[in-house]
């Protein structure tokens, strides 16, 4: 998936700037750590599985 993604994520950081692409790709990672931790917490395995493929 990373072939994919960080090719991806070089064209938006040279058009939209390097301190906003940081500062989504935060915000993104956060909101789904405390969606990981929840499946982690409620031992749904799926939504682990899930939540760890976006993170």
């Amino acid at each position: 998936m990373s072939i994919l993604t960080i090719p991806a994520a070089g064209y938006v950081s040279d058009v939209t700037g390097r301190k906003r692409t940081v500062l989504i790709s935060s915000v993104g990672c956060s909101l789904t750590l405390f969606g990981y931790l929840w499946a982690i917490s409620t031992a749904d395995v799926l939504m682990s599985a899930v939540f760890a493929f976006l993170q």
